[in-house]
C-alpha cells in the first residue's frame, strides 16, 4: 500500500470462502460482479473529492484465485 501511495484498501476472499473455497471460474467471477455491486458506492466515495469528482485510480491487486473474482468486479 505505502509503495502505491493508497491506503483505501478493500480485502475481499477471491475464493469464495477461503481455503477450500469455490472452484468453479465461473462462479468465482460471478461472485467478483455481485460484490463489485455491493462496493461500487464505497469505492467511488474513497475516490472522489467533496465536490464527487473522482482523484484517484482504482488499484486491483490479486493473488492465487482472486484473479478471478477481479475480473468479475
Amino acid at each position: 500500500m505505502s509503495h502505491l501511495r493508497d491506503n483505501n484498501a478493500i480485502y475481499r476472499d477471491g475464493s469464495s470462502g477461503g481455503y477450500g473455497g469455490e472452484v468453479n471460474a465461473g462462479l468465482r467471477i460471478n461472485n467478483g460482479y455481485n460484490q463489485g455491486k455491493l462496493d461500487a458506492a464505497q469505492i467511488i466515495a474513497s475516490i472522489s473529492d467533496i465536490n464527487g469528482n473522482i482523484i484517484e485510480t482504482i488499484k486491483v491487486i490479486t493473488h492465487s484465485m482472486g484473479g478471478l473474482l477481479q475480473k468479475g468486479i
